[in-house]
């Protein structure tokens, strides 16, 4: 969207987000004109507040108000719902000049009050639980969902206490219908017409009930425990058939060096067997060379006697003839 324009600078500014506002506001108008009271939309919820939730319907953001969530008392919309649920809302109410959409979810749902004249009976006895505690009396919330008052009167206790206490939001009551008004979507209750004797049947069933709830929860407490130590078992076993092939591995490894030795040592005896077969022959030939040698000493020493005779035979003819030099000297 421009937002300024400068001539004389030849200049234009933009804004992505006022852009982004106008066509938000386009499309809230075009949703809030196709919107009519009564019927059934898809939306995604984009954010939860104290009050309620907001629910996007394709460009326009409708209001599901805390009362409007479910038929029984919600005191917190995120134990409804949460951000990014895609829900199907019931239109209420449709403000075309203030721009506002009013949402509920219990409409779709079915209205447990049309269900009361043949689920509850005058002087039944139910169990119900404090929702809101008030000057004049407390709401409890019955198991459809409904609330019903228990009036200061019907409470058990003396006039000079006040029903804040005797009984608190959140405790589990056993009380007795006295009256039914479902066209006016009414319902009075009372704890003081339970007998004792009824009144100690359901403590009785009571305490049983919170004793197996105990007990199963130190069931699955020691399953839990346990399941650490079985999974160490487990994990073991892995462990050990893992160790079983590197040993098998280990041994096949010693068993292959063992057999290389075993190559290795063989293949000197193979080779001093040459040797030895190389080494056989020496004796013949050490034989020759002393037959050789024998042969040449023998034939060496007539020579030297020969030369020996030689040299002895011409000294008388030196002599000679020195001397024959020496008278003609």
């Amino acid at each position: 969207k421009i937002i300024e324009v400068d001539r004389h600078r030849r200049r234009l500014i933009f804004s992505q987000r006022r852009a982004l506002r106008a066509w938000q506001e386009l499309q809230r108008e075009r949703v809030v004109s196709q919107l009519t009271e009564g019927e059934t939309r898809h939306g995604k919820v984009t954010s939860i507040t104290n009050f309620g939730a907001f629910v996007d319907l394709g460009g326009a953001d409708g209001l599901i108000h805390v009362s409007e969530l479910s038929w029984s008392r919600v005191d917190n919309p995120r134990q409804v719902l949460k951000v990014g649920d895609e829900v199907e809302v019931y239109v209420l109410d449709v403000d075309r000049q203030r721009k506002r959409i009013a949402l509920s979810l219990k409409k779709l749902q079915p209205d447990p009050w049309t269900l009361v004249d043949d689920h509850y009976k005058v002087g039944q006895l139910v169990e119900g639980r404090v929702t809101r505690v008030l000057d004049f009396g407390a709401f409890v919330e019955l198991d459809l969902g409904i609330e019903g008052l228990l009036h200061a009167s019907e409470m058990i206790g003396t006039p000079e206490f006040r029903p804040s206490d005797i009984v608190h939001p959140g405790e589990t009551l056993l009380v007795k219908i006295i009256r039914i008004d479902s066209r006016r979507r009414r319902i009075a209750l009372s704890a003081r017409q339970v007998r004792q004797d009824e009144w100690e049947r359901w403590v009785a069933e009571q305490q049983a009930a919170r004793e197996a709830q105990e007990a199963a929860a130190s069931e699955a407490a020691e399953e839990e425990a346990s399941m650490p130590e079985t999974e160490a078992a487990s994990g073991e076993t892995v462990e050990g058939e893992a160790i079983v092939p590197e040993a098998e591995a280990a041994v096949s490894e010693l068993t292959e060096e063992e057999a290389g030795t075993e190559e290795v040592v063989a293949v000197p005896e193979a080779a001093s067997g040459e040797a030895l077969e190389e080494e056989a022959p020496v004796p013949e030939a050490e034989m020759e060379v002393s037959e050789a040698a024998g042969e040449d000493e023998e034939a060496v020493a007539p020579e030297v006697e020969a030369v020996g005779a030689l040299a002895e035979e011409p000294m008388p003819a030196i002599a000679v003839t020195v001397e024959s030099v020496g008278r003609e000297a």
